[in-house]
């Protein structure tokens, strides 16, 4: 392989490099990874491999990356225990995770999608999961990351493979808080809805009743009420709580439901509070207001 110059600290990339026995779940943890916000790349030649990393280095706009190498290259066994060493040693940030599961459940998992085993074209599954098994006994001993899949549903998978790469990297999570009238419909893919309507309602006052909740004075209004500030303090509680866990458990979008009866004034200035206090503790969301150009606002 050619040699590299080592990165400067911006150029260093974050790698993971998923790779274990066939059937194991690599393609499932592959598109964890891109729903944590890494490029990804499957089946990837080890030959492809120092190119890559070039043109990685060259994108300020990709700084991490999953990458999927296995058996299904016939130069991975020679060359892949010595990647992940070769790519630290150049100063890159390097995973390995390796996915592995026992014999029956592999066997079985084949059986099942009725796939061949890339080492089992012209024999049995079993004595094809035999010898990757013994084929990729160096790689095992060198990984970052072991995962047995045996026992685990897909949703136990990927909240494993996000748990254990989150220990490692800043993966983030794109929290989404929306404003939104109940008139008009709860947006659907809403992880968590908060209904403000018992709220003192702007709409009664004259002065404000064509303004929005983004208006100082309309805010103010609505924060002058006890009430408000008792709730918003809640919903930043509990979102505050819920955020990692939601991380950990995979996810790559939570959207965040604030309503009132026409999306205007209530919803839209708790919305903005709520997105306020989540930036100062670190969590970095975007706050939208769905109903605001029913009203030219």
């Amino acid at each position: 392989m050619p040699q590299e110059v080592p990165p400067a600290q911006d150029d260093k990339l974050n790698l993971v490099l998923i790779t274990g026995l066939s059937g194991a779940g690599k393609t499932l943890a592959l598109k964890t990874m891109e729903d944590l916000d890494y490029f990804c790349i499957d089946n990837l030649p080890v030959s492809l491999l120092d190119p890559l990393v070039v043109l990685l280095k060259a994108n300020e706009n990709i700084r991490r990356a999953a990458l999927v190498m296995d058996v299904r290259d016939p130069q991975f066994i020679e060359e892949a225990q010595h990647i992940p060493e070769r790519l630290n040693a150049y100063g890159h940030d390097v995973t390995l995770l390796f996915l592995e599961a026992d014999k029956e459940t592999l066997i079985r998992r084949f059986s099942e999608t009725r796939r061949p085993h890339p080492l089992a074209r012209k024999g049995s599954i079993e004595q094809g999961v035999d010898q990757e098994i013994e084929l990729l006994k160096p790689l095992r001993a060198v990984s970052s990351r072991i995962l047995d899949t045996s026992e685990l549903n897909v949703h136990q998978l990927k909240s494993q493979v996000g748990a254990l790469v989150t220990q490692h990297t800043s993966a983030r999570m794109n929290v989404l808080i929306q404003s939104f009238g109940f008139k008009y419909g709860i947006p659907l893919e809403s992880a968590f809805v908060f209904d403000v309507r018992f709220l003192p309602n702007p709409y009664f006052e004259e002065h404000l009743r064509d303004r929005s909740g983004k208006d100082p004075e309309v805010a103010n209004y609505v924060f002058a009420h006890e009430d408000s500030k008792t709730i918003l303090d809640r919903i930043i509680q509990l979102v505050e709580t819920a955020v990692p866990m939601c991380r950990t458990e995979g996810r790559s979008n939570l959207l965040i439901g604030i309503g009132c009866t026409g999306g205007q004034h209530r919803s839209v200035a708790i919305a903005e509070k709520l997105g306020e206090a989540l930036a100062e503790r670190n969590i970095s969301n975007t706050v939208i207001h769905k109903e605001l150009p029913r009203y030219g606002l």
